[in-house]
């Protein structure tokens, strides 16, 4: 099992280029964060993958959905 799926099927996933902490970084020791818009709907997810950490949060206009913190 991979620890990670590959930058290109979080890129297909999410269908948006990242944000990451430190652009001179590898993205598995890197903070990535991942926002998207759909409606009325964004959905933000925070990967930390050498600290096995993912933090989503889910808004649907003012009202918040999700939050994983």
């Amino acid at each position: 099992m991979k620890p990670v799926p590959e930058h290109h099927e979080l890129i297909g996933f999410f269908e948006v280029e990242p944000q990451v902490l430190d652009p001179g970084a590898p993205w598995l020791y890197n903070r990535l964060t991942f926002a998207t818009t759909r409606g009325e709907d964004r959905v933000v997810c925070d990967i930390q993958p050498s600290d096995r950490q993912i933090v989503v949060s889910w808004d649907r206009g003012d009202s918040q959905l999700v939050d994983s913190l």
